[in-house]
Order: C-alpha cells, then structure tokens, then sequence
C-alpha cells in the first residue's frame, strides 16, 4: 500500500515538475521539506523551533519562489549533538501515510555551525524516501537569538491539496527582514548573498509594513549582533553599490540559477531603487534618533497614516 502511495505521488510530483520546468531534484526536495515541517508542526518538537530562512518564503508569497536544500529554524533549549539527535527523531517519528514518504535517520549527521560565538548553531543531515527516490535534507538549528516580536502560527501552503497543511510556528516578516538587512550593512560589497537582496525585494513589493514594528526588529537584531550605526550610509543603500560591475555580474548569474523559480528582474539597480527607497529611511531614524511611524505601501513608499487613509 505504502509503495503505491509513494509512486502516486511521485508522478503528480513530477507532472508538476514538467509543468514548471522545475528540476525534479528540487521538487522533490521542496515536497520532503514540507512534509518535514508537517511532522514538526504535529511533534512536541514544535515548541522548540521557530520556522525562518528561504523555505518559510513558500508560506509569504503566492507562487513557488525560490527553492531551498535546508530547513533554518531558531531553536530553544538543549543544543548539544544528543539533544539534536533525539529532536530529530521525535519529529520524524511523527507519521503521515497520506504522503508516502519515509525518513531516514541511520546515517544522521549532526555538525556544529559558528562555534565559539555567542549565536551558534548545529547542522543535522539525514535522508528521506519516496519510494526508490532518495531526497537529501539538512536542518540548520540557530540558538541563542532573540526575536523582536512573538514567533507567528502558521499554516503553511501544501504542493498537493490533498495533503494536510503544516501548522507551526514562524519568524515574523519583519524578523526576516532585520536579519537580511543587518547581513548586507554587514558584509558590504564582499556580500555573495544575493539571495538576501531578491527576498528583501519580494517582500517589500508584497506585503504592508508597519514603521515602528519593522524599526524595533532591526534595532533588536542590530544590538544583539553590537553592530553600531555610524554617519556613513551602509553601501547596501547607496545606488552605486548596485551599479558596481562585479555585484551587477553576481546577480545575473543568481538570477538563472535553477533555485530561483521566479526570476526578479536582471539589473540589478531596479532591485536597489526599491530596497533603498524602503529600508534607507528606517535606518535614517536610527541615525538621528526618531521615531519612525509610517506605512509601507508594498513596493511603492513610506506613507504617514493621513497618507494611508485619507479623509
């Protein structure tokens, strides 16, 4: 019965691979890592892992985005190579005929991730199974930082709607935001994130923000990493870091990596114009020390609240 689960659903899986001109490897891989995140959601697990990183992006915008190999969730307690293993293995114990896939922990890897710092983090790979197909997955668990704002209850989108829906818990918008944004202040030109700057556009061109709750995310993420503002503008908002030759040439090969299911727009200075316009007066009110109470009207401008209703 199982085997012909699995091999029903692999043939709708790869009908929608065909559909998409998705690489099968991907698909595959996006499917498992949903169905991961169901066994999360239904484990005691679950209140030890905040969802976060490019596989919550699937849950934020409409259509399938940009792939991901890994799961990036903030963990709470025990971190040590034991306590990761038995976290794993209560996750995947939870089971789900309906999905046809098994998950593999014989040959469970668990690594540790930025040692010796303050915010550190452990890797665990392993395998899951459709049938004969053997997927592998990976699991980055950060510790040891904090979020602005409560974690978000999510129901996450399912790639085939007969399947149950994932409920778990997730970083807020604006959390992802703060800690995309802090990577490029940080990193400057020597950012090979380009990944960073694609999700930042999509989201400012998707969503509402509200001023004071996206400033209180970046300011919380700014200090628990004791990166000062300075009177230097961060290069990430200046429109000559988006016209430089080597980040223009950086970006159009992200651009047709087969990751990215929906391409953004090749020039690089487009993908600028609106992060600027949309992150370059936040970090204005920390640099004189305002308050920042404006609306973000996605993928457009700052708005005051007579702005955004009007009388």
């Amino acid at each position: 019965m199982t085997s012909n689960v699995a091999a029903s659903i692999k043939a709708r899986l790869l009908a929608q691979a065909k559909a998409r001109g998705e690489e099968f490897e991907l698909t595959l891989v996006r499917f498992a890592t949903e169905r991961l995140l169901f066994r999360l959601g239904e484990s005691a697990g679950r209140r030890r892992c905040v969802l976060k990183g490019a596989a919550l992006l699937a849950a934020w915008l409409p259509d399938p985005y940009r792939a991901t190999r890994d799961v990036d969730v903030l963990a709470s307690g025990p971190s040590d190579d034991s306590a990761i293993r038995s976290l794993m293995h209560e996750i995947c114990s939870e089971t789900c005929p309906e999905d046809g896939l098994r998950f593999d922990l014989s040959d469970l890897v668990v690594e540790t991730l930025r040692a010796n710092e303050e915010y550190s983090g452990k890797r665990a790979q392993f395998r899951a199974y459709l049938g004969k197909a053997r997927i592998p997955l990976q699991v980055d668990l950060g510790f040891g930082d904090a979020l602005a704002m409560p974690p978000q209850e999510i129901e996450y989108p399912t790639m085939l709607k007969t399947l149950p829906k994932p409920r778990l818990r997730a970083y807020p918008r604006e959390g992802s935001v703060a800690e995309k944004f802090h990577a490029m202040v940080e990193l400057g030109t020597q950012n090979s994130r380009m990944k960073d700057f694609h999700d930042v556009w999509a989201l400012a061109g998707a969503f509402e923000f509200k001023g004071p709750s996206l400033r209180k995310a970046i300011a919380a993420c700014f200090e628990r990493r004791e990166t000062p503002w300075t009177a230097e503008t961060p290069s990430a908002l200046t429109t000559t870091f988006y016209q430089n030759p080597e980040l223009e040439t950086r970006w159009r090969r992200y651009c047709t990596a087969s990751t990215v299911l929906s391409p953004p727009p090749a020039q690089f200075e487009v993908i600028g114009e609106r992060i600027i316009r949309f992150l370059g007066p936040v970090r204005d009110s920390f640099l004189h020390g305002t308050a920042f109470g404006f609306s973000w009207t996605p993928g457009e401008a700052w708005v005051t609240a007579e702005e955004e209703n009007p009388a």
